[in-house]
């Protein structure tokens, strides 16, 4: 009879993290598909997805990890209804992120909604590799 319960409980367990895993979406590069890109002196690299359906409210979580360098830029979230052309929205959610001089760090965002992609664009300063990645988490009220 134990063994059923905790077999039972086990099941439950998996179910619950398998909704869970599935409500949180990785960011993709457009340039190669990957789920983590590198920022390098100057340049901009973008992590985005598409979100399936209206959603109520849209959070992305970042984070950033120190490759070599002085780490620093500017992330700041973005969003398109296109895929192709997409725009700061920071001036909307008035949310940017000054990236510190850390060998880690992270940043959540709390998005307007009503966009059918979304992302963030990191562009960095001065001698720097860093690498980042993220997650989307849309959702329905009812979810």
């Amino acid at each position: 009879m134990k063994k059923i319960l905790l077999i039972q409980l086990f099941a439950i367990g998996l179910l619950m993290a398998a909704v869970q895993t599935k409500a949180q979406i990785a960011l993709v590069s457009p340039t190669y598909g990957n789920t983590i890109d590198t920022v390098t002196n100057t340049a901009s690299k973008v992590l985005w997805k598409q979100v399936n359906g209206y959603k109520e409210t849209v959070t992305i979580t970042v984070k950033v990890t120190s490759i070599s360098g002085t780490l620093g830029g500017t992330i700041v979230p973005i969003a398109s209804n296109d895929g192709t052309n997409f725009y700061d929205i920071s001036t909307v959610s008035k949310d940017t992120f000054t990236v510190a001089n850390t060998s880690s760090q992270g940043k959540a965002y709390s998005l307007q909604r009503g966009y059918k992609y979304y992302g963030v664009k990191w562009t960095g300063t001065g001698t720097m590799s860093g690498s980042f990645t993220g997650t989307l988490l849309a959702r329905k009220t009812t979810e």
